[in-house]
């Protein structure tokens, strides 16, 4: 099944996420362990992608009472901290014409909140069957897309996006 597939059982689970390595992006496992509450060295990416998936949280099950403007500009800060992450931490090596159209603070957002919206269902907010399973399928699409991109990092064909240059 999907959602078991994407969500990591807590036995599967390391007592404590490392960061990436230097140099390196963090798996979308890694990411997904941060996102699910797993434990993590302290890392400023990490702390970056767990709030971010705090906010989705709160905006999917409205059980936040922060007006949306506060959210979105928080989230916008925080897409930024990973942005300028990215420009400290991973080489710029790659050819400018071979960017991505997102940053990578952009693609983590999309998949905290995608993450947020499948796991929605520990909320009870009615929804059906169909919707959750698109949820969840949507999830494991940005995943991939994640996983290509830190494979053509890898190999030197993509450069990690930044929009804050």
């Amino acid at each position: 099944m999907l959602q078991e597939d994407t969500r990591l059982p807590a036995d599967a689970q390391p007592t404590t996420l490392d960061g990436p390595l230097p140099g390196e992006l963090p798996t979308a496992v890694q990411l997904l362990g941060v996102f699910q509450g797993g434990t993590f060295r302290d890392h400023e990416l990490y702390r970056a992608a767990r709030c971010l998936v705090n906010l989705h949280v709160c905006r999917t099950g409205g059980t936040s009472r922060a007006p949306l403007i506060d959210l979105d500009r928080r989230r916008a800060e925080l897409v930024g901290e990973i942005d300028e992450w990215s420009i400290r931490y991973l080489p710029a090596r790659w050819n400018e014409a071979s960017r991505e159209p997102e940053s990578l603070g952009f693609v983590i957002d999309r998949l905290a909140q995608a993450w947020a919206q499948a796991n929605r269902a520990a909320v009870p907010v009615p929804m059906t069957r169909g919707a959750t399973q698109t949820d969840w399928l949507r999830l494991a699409e940005l995943v991939g897309g994640y996983n290509n991109l830190i494979a053509d990092v890898k190999a030197r064909r993509n450069c990690v996006p930044s929009m804050a240059h």
